[in-house]
């Protein structure tokens, strides 16, 4: 079965410094099932709060939508924090920098989270939906679909029966401008926003 959550205080745009709760709830007699968890929704970056990014403004090519991340938390309903990861981006950086190639910054399953294959790509992503063969300016916000690197989704063996968890909640604590954005125009002015956002899961 398929379960989406909205995060619990529901704003227009999520923005730096935000925090980000999420209730994940399979119900009695259900089972999270493993490594399925993922944080899908819509970035806007802009150079000056205003403009949207001409492509000189931008994330980590190699860890893209992850880089908005400074920590993540996970914790259960019947025995607390299970895990808190500071300093998420950095973490992901160094797994990304391990373990994959770079020709395989083209997949889908990293394309999906805005990875990209080098710093160019990841400007043209910036600019947002671009309309087909026109000089007009971009149409819309850029979706994503993030599988957060937690516990969630790093599971092996069974998966998790919700009588040994009981709600789970799951926090994402949003990065600063600066530490999330990178390249040649990145000013004090740059941001990004991130919007209707939710967690998708199965049981």
């Amino acid at each position: 079965m398929y379960h989406s959550a909205t995060p619990e205080a529901v704003q227009t745009d999520y923005v730096e410094f935000n925090n980000v709760d999420f209730v994940l709830n399979v119900g009695p007699g259900r089972s999270l099932l493993r490594n399925s968890v993922r944080l899908n929704g819509e970035v806007e970056i802009t150079s000056d709060g205003a403009t949207r990014s001409d492509s000189r403004v931008y994330m980590d090519h190699a860890i893209g939508i992850h880089a908005t991340c400074a920590s993540v938390q996970t914790s259960f309903g019947t025995s607390g924090i299970k895990e808190n990861i500071q300093n998420y981006a950095r973490w992901v950086k160094m797994l990304a920098i391990g373990t994959i190639y770079e020709d395989d910054y083209n997949n889908a399953s990293n394309q999906v989270e805005l990875r990209a294959v080098n710093g160019v790509s990841a400007g043209k992503l910036a600019k947002g939906e671009q309309p087909v063969n026109t000089g007009t300016s971009p149409q819309g916000d850029l979706d994503f679909s993030m599988k957060p690197v937690c516990i969630l989704n790093r599971m092996s063996g069974d998966h998790l029966p919700f009588e040994k968890s009981g709600e789970i909640r799951l926090t994402f604590n949003l990065a600063r401008n600066m530490s999330a954005l990178m390249g040649a125009n990145k000013g004090s002015g740059a941001t990004y926003k991130l919007k209707n956002l939710h967690v998708s899961f199965q049981s």
